[in-house]
């Protein structure tokens, strides 16, 4: 962090380490950085020019989504284009279409869950596994258990909104009725085993007006499985389930669940429970389709009073942050099981004014406000309004409104940080830091949505996959181009107060570094009316020091920039103005 000292004979503005933007102190006489683009932070730190990027593919149209991740131990990236899934070969610069889906154009989601990469555009929901793409079937409940023949018992699983195909168990008395009461109308039968043998479907008929199937030769003590489909009901929910075009998973392997959003209903929220392999394999006996996915009736959530939509939900330790466009609210994960989540306002006054508008970071959720970019703490469990901490005030100045109405955020995992651009930023990229609460820029990078790739970070430009490489020093953005943008780093300081009236002039400037020859243009801007324009050359070797003399006339205050254009990839530790 930058101090500043002074003697008698000697004041001088010491950057120890170069920290965040902060245009709060731009003319508070203290050190300050009130602009840096194109520098990467580094962890000690220093600062050194960002790699370049390139294009590694370019689609025949606008891609939808993108994912990249581990799969059965291998690194895979997938992306939509049209109606195609394909297959990233990053290395090879090369794609292949491996299945189609129905829609060719609107927003989809690409998530890894339990064993597999599904889709969802709008209209259904895929899955894609082993090569092959299938429509979700979902699971297939068990509805029914051991319902006593001719009445009705409790429900044990409630149906799945994904299918109206349902399992029912009875167990036939001393006194057998000859008919099984099915509780809502029933379109089809698809089996019925008694004692565990099949039955003829000539023994049996479906009767739409009492909701039964009657079943000849029920005996005493018989044991009897019903795989049916119902009809359709008023209060069928699938097409509504399906609209979803946003998800999130939340969880491990073995108690992954599934939460859907932003549909044709906006302000529900469609959580799925988790069905133990177990519980899946005894229903594939009579189900050979079943799936794991399930979506149990009456466990969606309208959050609030219905009147705002859901914009993003991000994981919170073992909760969850759901954020409409309005307000913030908690859901305690460890509840909702087959029941409705209970859910409990936290803020009033902050929401989320874009879809997938928050990310998580370890534990941290980062969200975008209609003020600013916001940090929740881990005090959600109260009514408290001040659980929301913003962390973009130091950028506040330059911080454009439609970073927060167009707003596209991403989290890098791994380096945990946070990228923020929108569809009006002309190309610039705001990244935020978590462990050094810092913020830098870079601009020419045009992009509609991130993704991972590898160790760096990558992005899409329309219909072009861009990622950065620490080896390129120009962004290559178009696709087998060779020569591309050339990459100018800035920092310009704040207004450094010298304090006392106009009695000193500058003396010397020192920078410190593994410069590895970078060539540094420094220009000094003096109250007085001065520009002094200075080039520090370093020699090729790190660890390099460079101490330059500096004359101007009598000064108070000052601010310099300084940009690096060159082709080196060098590191600026450390940087001091004095003067006498």
């Amino acid at each position: 962090m930058a101090q500043a000292n002074s003697s008698k004979k000697l004041l001088f503005a010491s950057y120890h380490t170069f920290k965040s933007v902060d245009t709060r102190t731009g003319h508070s006489g203290k050190e300050s950085i009130c602009e840096m683009k194109n520098f990467k932070m580094l962890p000690d730190g220093s600062i050194k020019r960002r790699s370049g990027y390139k294009t590694i593919f370019s689609a025949d149209s606008t891609i939808r989504t993108i994912w990249s991740g581990n799969i059965d131990g291998y690194n895979s990236c997938y992306f939509i284009a049209k109606n195609k899934i394909y297959q990233l070969y990053e290395a090879m610069n090369a794609a292949s279409a491996l299945a189609t889906i129905s829609s060719s154009s609107g927003k989809a989601e690409m998530f890894f869950l339990r064993d597999a990469l599904y889709v969802i555009d709008g209209s259904q929901m895929y899955m894609f596994k082993n090569g092959t793409l299938s429509t979700v079937s979902g699971y297939v409940p068990l509805f029914g258990k051991d319902w006593p023949v001719g009445k009705l018992g409790e429900i044990n699983e409630p149906l799945n909104i994904l299918t109206r195909r349902a399992r029912i168990t009875y167990n036939a008395g001393s006194s057998p009725n000859a008919y099984l009461l099915t509780m809502y109308p029933v379109e089809s039968v698809h089996s019925i085993y008694r004692n565990g043998e099949l039955v003829s479907s000539g023994s049996y008929a479906i009767d739409t007006q009492l909701n039964t199937i009657n079943l000849m030769g029920i005996q005493s003590g018989d044991s009897i499985e019903v795989d049916l489909t119902f009809a359709p009901r008023i209060t069928d929910n699938i097409n509504s389930l399906l609209s979803c075009t946003c998800a999130t998973v939340f969880g491990g392997i073995n108690n992954s669940r599934l939460f859907m959003w932003n549909g044709n209903k906006n302000s529900v929220i469609y959580a799925s429970r988790y069905v133990s392999d177990q519980s899946v394999a005894e229903a594939q006996k009579r189900c050979p389709d079943c799936g794991h996915i399930y979506f149990p009736e009456g466990c969606d959530i309208t959050v609030g009073n219905g009147n705002y939509p859901v914009k993003a939900v991000a994981r919170h330790f073992d909760r969850l942050i759901i954020l409409t466009s309005h307000d913030a609210w908690v859901a305690n994960n460890s509840t909702c099981d087959s029941e409705p989540i209970p859910i409990m306002n936290i803020n009033s006054s902050i929401g989320c004014p874009v879809v997938h508008g928050a990310v998580t970071i370890g534990n941290d959720p980062i969200s975008i406000g209609k003020s600013g970019i916001y940090k929740w703490t881990s005090k959600t469990d109260e009514l408290n309004e001040a659980n929301a901490v913003s962390i973009s005030d130091p950028i506040s100045d330059l911080f454009e409104n439609y970073y927060l109405q167009n707003g596209i955020i991403f989290a890098d995992k791994d380096n945990r940080q946070i990228w923020l651009t929108s569809s009006r930023a002309n190309g610039s990229v705001w990244i935020y830091d978590l462990d050094k609460d810092s913020w830098f820029a870079y601009d020419n990078v045009n992009a509609n949505m991130f993704f991972k790739s590898g160790d760096n970070v990558g992005f899409i430009n329309g219909n072009n996959i861009c990622v950065f490489d620490e080896t390129l020093e120009e962004d290559l953005c178009t696709f087998g181009s060779t020569a591309g943008t050339k990459i100018i780093a800035t920092l310009q300081s704040g207004m450094l107060d010298f304090e006392t009236p106009r009695i000193k002039k500058l003396s010397s400037v020192v920078m410190k570094g593994d410069l590895n020859g970078i060539s540094t243009e420094l220009d000094i801007f003096c109250d007085n009316g001065e520009h002094i324009h200075s080039t520090l050359n370093s020699s090729a070797d790190l660890h390099s020091i460079i101490s330059k003399r500096l004359f101007s006339n009598r000064f108070r205050s000052l601010y310099f920039k300084l940009t690096v254009k060159g082709s080196s990839q060098g590191k600026l530790h450390s940087l001091y103005l004095m003067a006498r």
